[in-house]
């Protein structure tokens, strides 16, 4: 029997309160943006009258409810406004009225609203943030599920409204969004319904980016897990969902840094547990083993340990191929075979290895950590043949960590760049994401050094083609110094570029960074 408003009735939220309201018996008054939306909303309640609506253009809103009400007032608002309009929606609130805040409020719309409490007794507001009921899963959360669900059954809760696009028209849907034009919800029809289902549909194939999630109730191993790659894919791994962690390392923690970065992922929420062990062992990899699955399912093992000994092949010892071999051979060999108990091989998504460009083009010096690598990429081999889960990925040098990273991460080995830590990490993605047993990733020097001296025009092309995305009629009549955010940049064009940046120079980076990146920057940037 409640009088309730009902801010911008025909978006999503205000089509599922109407529904509730009116099953509930209340009396109902719906602001919209005009006569269109009226005229659809009448169609999809048919019990609604002229009466039910207001304009949400305006404060003229006030006026008609007092009219309608006797001067009443409601008693429950569910607010979207801000400004005057919120100032409107505070004076039609009743004694004993309920204020339910579902838009973004600023410090000054919150003072509005809770300043404006004292002004009536027995009135309470409340300031509705549904992300927070989610992720808290608290009581709250459970009694709305069940609701939901009761809704289902009663047939209380029903699909949102919706427009049906096929898929080439992706482009034109996003673009829809982002005017804020289109009606309803956008579905993408993927195939056409078979009129009689006689066979199984063939398989549909569209691009998509890969994007790897963990699962925070398992437990994932990362042998080297306190090196400088180990700690940044920890890192990635707990951004990614991951929340229980066993790091090892031969010599437990040893740097101020180890320690900031751990204490780092606890505050993210991970339970990390460090062990001092050298997985050579069968006592060893047990005790790994079992410590991980004391804090949940295992997930997945990473093999990350190295010790290089290089030497040329008439120097070298069998002492220097011992402590080389035994971080991938042997630890790998261990790994491999506890994996294959039953309770592990059940939960186990990923077996992974770093391994090295050195067993597939072969680096003067590293036969020791050559044959290594090449062990572990055979045996991911064999275990993705028999259907468990392997992947060995062949690295080059790796910057930002490291020894390479204390050299300024502009040393050439064996004609490759050191490969940024940011886009190894996105690679990993893609690695983890798709089931070949052995990859490979590097960044050509030659490739860079033919970007800096084989043309300029590869640099004015380069830019003129962002320009052009950018809808810039020439990029010499913009400040280079001006962030692209700031020349127009929408989420479509970043994608645009990004991908542009990364099939024709092979220069990863994020929307983020495209979104502040000026011309200046990318030509700096395309140089080095």
């Amino acid at each position: 029997g409640d009088t309730v408003l009902i801010h911008q009735g025909g978006s999503d939220v205000g089509q599922a309160a109407i529904t509730i309201a009116l099953n509930s018996g209340c009396d109902i008054f719906i602001s919209t943006s005009g006569a269109a939306e009226i005229v659809s909303l009448k169609s999809m309640f048919p019990r609604l009258k002229d009466r039910n609506f207001c304009s949400f253009t305006d404060a003229s809103f006030e006026r008609h409810i007092k009219k309608e009400t006797n001067g009443k007032g409601v008693g429950i608002v569910l607010n979207s406004t801000s400004g005057e309009l919120l100032r409107a929606s505070l004076r039609l609130l009743a004694s004993r009225g309920r204020f339910l805040n579902l838009g973004p409020s600023t410090a000054q719309d919150a003072q509005l609203m809770f300043s404006g409490s004292g002004g009536w007794k027995d009135t309470s507001f409340h300031d509705i943030n549904l992300d927070t009921l989610v992720t808290s899963q608290g009581p709250e959360w459970t009694e709305l599920t069940s609701l939901v669900q009761k809704g289902i059954q009663s047939g209380l809760v029903k699909p949102l409204r919706r427009t049906v696009y096929s898929m080439d028209k992706l482009l034109e849907v996003f673009k829809g969004l982002e005017e804020g034009k289109g009606s309803g919800k956008p579905l993408i029809k993927i195939r056409e319904e078979e009129a009689e289902k006689t066979t199984l549909p063939g398989r549909q194939t569209f691009e998509a980016v890969p994007r790897t999630f963990f699962y925070g109730l398992k437990s994932y191993v990362i042998i080297g897990g306190l090196g400088g790659f180990g700690l940044e894919l920890a890192h990635w791994m707990t951004l990614r969902g991951a929340r229980k962690l066993v790091l090892t390392s031969r010599n437990g923690i040893t740097t101020g840094y180890q320690t900031r970065k751990i204490a780092f992922l606890k505050s993210l929420g991970a339970e990390v547990v460090v062990s001092a062990i050298n997985v050579t062992s069968q006592e060893a990899a047990d005790e790994v083993v079992k410590t991980a699955t004391d804090l949940g399912p295992l997930g997945g093992i990473f093999n990350l340990g190295l010790n290089l000994r290089d030497a040329l092949l008439v120097e070298q010892t069998a002492e220097n191929y011992r402590q080389t071999l035994e971080s991938k051979i042997q630890t790998t060999s261990l790994l491999d075979e506890i994996s294959r108990s039953p309770n592990i091989r059940a939960t186990l998504d990923h077996f992974v290895t770093f391994s090295s460009l050195s067993a597939g083009h072969g680096i003067p010096g590293q036969t020791n950590y050559g044959w290594g690598n090449s062990y572990m990429d055979r045996l991911c081999e064999r275990r993705k043949i028999e259907g468990l889960p392997g992947l060995s990925i062949q690295w080059a040098s790796v910057a930002d960590v490291g020894f390479v990273g204390t050299k300024g991460n502009n040393v050439v080995i064996e004609g490759k760049w050191p490969q940024r830590m940011y886009n190894c990490l996105q690679v990993c993605d893609y690695f983890l994401s798709q089931n070949r047993p052995v990859v490979a990733c590097h960044v050509l020097a030659e490739k860079a050094k033919a970007v800096v001296e084989g043309e300029e025009s590869v640099l004015q092309q380069v830019a003129k083609a962002v320009g052009n995305v950018l809808g810039l009629k020439s990029v010499s009549s913009v400040d280079p110094d001006k962030a692209f955010l700031d020349l127009g940049l929408d989420s479509l064009m970043s994608v645009e570029i990004k991908q542009m940046l990364e099939r024709d120079l092979e220069l990863t980076l994020s929307t983020q960074e495209i979104q502040m990146m000026t011309f200046t920057q990318l030509m700096a940037m395309m140089k080095e």
